[in-house]
């Protein structure tokens, strides 16, 4: 199957709200110009480098963070690793 680039948000929006974990904009602007959003998780697409990956505003300064190391994953294979999170943030929920 083929996913395109909204569908593939939309299931990261969808992770991100099961697990609880902020996403969304990455700068706000202010009187003084850009701030960084600490702790937002958002999606970094490449695809010179081999496509996908989530990243996270790490400090104030907008520095960003990789949440699963330095690997890209191909359009299929993100959305398997979002479907993974969604199926264990499923089981968590059960837990509770």
């Amino acid at each position: 199957m083929r996913y395109n680039r909204k569908f593939i948000q939309a299931r990261f929006e969808m992770a991100m709200d099961a697990i609880g974990a902020p996403h969304g904009a990455t700068y706000t602007k202010t009187e003084n110009g850009y701030r960084a959003n600490v702790g937002v998780h958002f999606i970094d697409h490449a695809a010179c480098y081999g496509g996908y990956t989530i990243r996270r505003i790490s400090n104030e300064s907008g520095g960003e963070s990789e949440v699963f190391g330095s690997n890209r994953h191909n359009a299929s294979a993100f959305v398997a690793l979002l479907d993974g999170i969604l199926g264990a943030a499923r089981i968590m929920g059960e837990r509770a």
